[in-house]
């Protein structure tokens, strides 16, 4: 099924060939684990000796990640490597789901023991939302230490209007807009909830309905300097969800809990355990249509910017 047919990305689009993979949507295969490392593409720079010195189990989740992700853009309806500005990293990865005008989850992915990835390791993030009938775009960005914080920013605001700008070509709902980020990826997310939308990128106010936070290092840390945005001393009107795993370190339980104490002072945001997971696996609740991340996901986009809570 050739659904490029039709497809026409509008300005911020730099005319990017779009390739399209055929759907086997009714199918949810695991895919096994690669015996060794997998081999270092264009994960922004990263070369053997950084797959070295990573923990096993990092190594694991990491090998894991990419399997899924490489059988997903096989079998899954995809339009790969969309332009959405000028940089060789500026790219996003559409994975639209089979009904028209569906609600968007734009996905930040972060990194796996301080490796940055890229885009094309996360495809596997879209198998639950397109369970529920949600396109999912995952984001291509510069990670830290080769880009500063406000430039990853810029970055994301720039996909994030490029997908509002666009979202009616590839069947989506340019109202329905959710974000999450996962590590380095959740502070850009809740900064997104208090952008200056009109002002910065030429899009209405309220382009995003949502925001979803994972495993998040919210206070500046030494190898990045990262953090969320001064988003305390303003009110905060896009519900959030801040989820941690219950394996993670006590220090990213704590900086998460002290996110929501915090903006539920200036607007709504609640806090989501997930069980068994920790800092390198909490994203893969979205491989998983019925896990707790990804039908908090759904209820956030169901509550169409209001407030919710989650159990």
């Amino acid at each position: 099924m050739d659904t490029a047919a039709g497809f026409s990305a509008r300005p911020r689009d730099t005319g990017r060939i779009v390739r399209m993979h055929p759907s086997s949507a009714h199918r949810y295969p695991s895919a096994p684990a690669p015996a060794s490392a997998p081999p270092v593409s264009d994960s922004q720079g990263a070369d053997l000796s950084d797959w070295d010195a990573l923990e096993p189990d990092v190594l694991d989740a990491v090998t894991q990640a990419m399997a899924l992700s490489a059988e997903t853009r096989r079998i899954y309806p995809t339009i790969l490597a969309q332009h959405y500005g000028p940089g060789a990293l500026e790219y996003l990865d559409i994975y639209p789901a089979r009904q028209p005008d569906a609600p968007v989850l734009v996905f930040l992915p972060g990194g796996f023991g301080g490796l940055p990835m890229c885009a094309d390791d996360f495809a596997g993030v879209a198998r639950g939302p397109f369970a529920h009938g949600i396109t999912t775009v995952v984001v291509n960005y510069a990670h830290a230490p080769s880009a500063p914080l406000d430039e990853a920013r810029r970055q994301v605001g720039a996909a994030i209007a490029w997908v509002y700008d666009n979202a009616e070509q590839f069947g989506a709902d340019p109202a329905r807009i959710v974000v999450a980020g996962h590590a380095v990826g959740a502070p850009l997310a809740v900064g997104a909830a208090v952008t200056d939308w009109e002002d910065e990128y030429g899009v209405p106010a309220g382009v995003i309905t949502g925001v979803v936070a994972v495993s998040g290092r919210f206070q500046p840390h030494p190898s990045t300097g990262w953090a969320v945005p001064p988003v305390f001393d303003r009110r905060v009107d896009v519900p959030i969800i801040v989820a941690v795993g219950d394996r993670e370190p006590d220090e990213l339980q704590r900086q998460s809990g002290e996110l929501v104490d915090r903006l539920t002072n200036g607007g709504t945001a609640v806090l989501l355990d997930l069980p068994g997971a920790d800092q390198h696996g909490s994203f893969a609740g979205y491989c998983d249509a019925q896990s707790p991340l990804t039908l908090a996901t759904v209820a956030l986009i169901s509550a169409g910017g209001r407030s919710l809570r989650v159990a």
